[in-house]
């Protein structure tokens, strides 16, 4: 019988507490496990301890094609904390658990990792505020499925925003800026339903001092997508998926609003349309509330991901019928 892992030069005196049994076997039954093992098990197996690493780490055993080496740092994500495997890099990167921060610059983190990767893949809509890098979204659904020390809580997914629209005009708008009072309130919140994470944007939009005709001219004048294929307004580069809101003029009666409902045929995303009065200084408001599927945010392969993220007709995917998404937010 030949020796074990078990180096029988270790005093006998100190007590072999917390030890495997594997290392009790012969060497020819370890090599001969690891031979039956995948490529990615085997070095798994090899990095569980220094005895199984000096036996079975040698060059050629430990060399893994993209796909297995993939799955190994996957699986050292969920086991170490305060990493995320970055698809792009193929590395596992620290991250920052501090809370980010929305808009233009949420596309970094505060101590400026992931500096190649963090804009490869994000969803994020003109005429928003919203940025969500797919890393941000890995983080947030590892922290669901992982646990709290792999990851961001959704909370910090979820915010309010209030801000003038001043500085965001279109160039058609330019000599009415000086008196232009509009404003849009922009709220998301972020769910975990059945592992995939959910998010709904709602955006307000008014006029200071209920100014109809600014507020219609504001509207026809500014892009503003709801999704990367689907536009609302009188600005559309795609007329057989805008969202035609009716005229806003001083003669439109007061009591008849405006509701309507609708979905993207080429993602996960379904919406709600409305043109509301206040009796308040606002007057008329538009509000306009996007509920979006992000799938599991496992992959940025993920068709559910790459639909939202992407404008490429090729990665066009829906695969509940319309209005699902939105239903299945509310059943939460």
């Amino acid at each position: 019988m030949s020796n074990t892992l078990y180096s029988e030069a270790t005093s006998k005196s100190e007590p072999r507490t917390n030890m495997s049994y594997l290392l009790e076997l012969p060497v020819e039954v370890c090599l001969n496990i690891s031979d039956h093992l995948l490529q990615v098990d085997a070095v798994c197996l090899a990095l569980t301890c220094k005895a199984l690493l000096c036996l079975l780490g040698g060059r050629d055993r430990m060399r893994l094609e993209p796909p297995d080496k993939e799955t190994l740092l996957c699986r050292l994500e969920a086991d170490v904390t305060g990493v995320v495997y970055c698809h792009t890099c193929h590395k596992l990167m620290p991250f920052d658990d501090a809370p980010p921060i929305f808009g233009f610059r949420l596309n970094r983190l505060p101590d400026s990792q992931f500096p190649k990767c963090v804009c490869s893949s994000m969803v994020w809509c003109s005429g928003a505020n919203f940025r969500l890098p797919y890393y941000l979204a890995r983080l947030a659904t590892n922290y669901q499925l992982l646990g709290p020390k792999h990851g961001i809580p959704l909370s910090y997914l979820s915010y309010e925003y209030r801000r003038p629209y001043l500085d965001c005009v279109s160039s058609t708008l330019a000599p009415l800026r000086s008196r232009l009072k509009m404003c849009q309130k922009e709220a998301a919140i972020a769910k975990l339903i059945g592992n995939e994470l959910f998010i709904r944007l709602t955006h307000t939009i008014f006029h200071e001092e209920a100014d109809t005709e600014m507020l219609q001219k504001y509207i026809a004048a500014t892009p503003f997508y709801i999704c990367k294929h689907t536009t609302f307004g009188a600005y559309s580069w795609n007329q057989d998926d805008d969202v035609n809101l009716p005229a806003l003029d001083a003669t439109r009666a007061r009591g008849s609003d405006y509701h309507n409902t609708g979905s993207c045929r080429r993602c996960m995303t379904d919406w709600d349309t409305s043109i509301e009065w206040t009796d308040g200084e606002c007057g008329w408001v538009v509000r306009v509330k996007a509920y979006y599927g992000l799938g599991r945010c496992r992959s940025p392969s993920d068709p559910k991901w790459r639909a939202l993220s992407t404008m490429s007709m090729k990665c066009a995917y829906r695969d509940v019928p319309m209005g699902a998404i939105k239903q299945r937010w509310l059943a939460e």
